[in-house]
């Protein structure tokens, strides 16, 4: 916003930055020559001409220059068009508009700069989240791995005559053929765990041992039973026999 010190009226430009303008004026200049006048840009007394007082400050008529490109601001007896940044500094008319730029094009290094930073920050919260689920399905994959070891090396038995569980510990049903991982034995009655999880006790003298064939049929329901079953469940199918034998006591 560029407003002029003799005018009510305002200019508003498109670039960020703001310069306060004073139009061409005649030095304040009284005949007194008081070497208590001090010149506020090089701090001297202003003792052998007629201070210029500019904003409620004195200065020499040579040390009132731009800032930027140095020109003299003071010409033929009369102050030029002064334009004062937001720091205070001092520019002429020729240097207003390579200010203004110059703060533009800072202003959009700055916002560049930030969405580089934003983006960066995005991209590793992205890169983390992706490392979190690749560790995340590695440990799913080496607990399945796992699990389906454990099952392969357990006793697998067929269910040779129907049973119906009687009770809440007993299995509540196996059917001729199903097949199942046995993880405890107390006389004849044996604890088993079926493909899809389901456990409980039965008679031993309805199931015998495995072929290849029903363990590799066993294997593959269990694998099924993994993929969709939470973890908290999979002990049953693929945990240890002592393990299985503390959790459903």
């Amino acid at each position: 916003k560029v407003q002029k010190n003799n005018s009510s009226r305002a200019a508003t430009t498109a670039a960020p930055p703001s310069v306060s303008t004073t139009t061409t004026t005649d030095a304040d200049d009284d005949g007194s020559h008081d070497a208590a006048h001090m010149c506020v840009a090089c701090t001297m007394a202003i003792a052998d001409e007629a201070p210029i007082k500019l904003d409620e400050s004195l200065y020499h008529s040579r040390c009132l220059r731009c800032s930027r490109c140095f020109l003299q601001l003071f010409k033929h007896g009369k102050v030029l068009t002064i334009s004062r940044t937001d720091e205070g500094d001092m520019l002429c008319s020729n240097c207003v508009p390579l200010y203004l730029e110059e703060q533009r094009k800072q202003q959009q290094r700055r916002r560049e700069e930030e969405e580089r930073e934003k983006a960066q920050e995005q991209w590793e919260k992205r890169a983390q989240q992706r490392l979190a689920a690749a560790a995340k399905q590695k440990a799913k994959e080496e607990e399945r791995k796992k699990l389906r070891a454990a099952a392969a090396s357990a006793e697998v038995v067929t269910t040779v005559a129907a049973f119906y569980g009687q009770s809440a510990r007993e299995i509540p049903a196996l059917t001729v053929g199903d097949v199942m991982r046995v993880t405890k034995r107390e006389g004849e009655w044996w604890k088993g765990v079926l493909g899809n999880g389901v456990a409980g006790w039965f008679r031993g003298d309805v199931v015998r041992a495995s072929t290849e064939e029903e363990k590799q049929r066993f294997m593959k329901e269990v694998s099924k039973f993994l993929k969709r079953t939470p973890s908290s469940r999979r002990h049953r199918v693929g945990g240890s026999s002592s393990s299985s034998s503390s959790s459903s006591s």
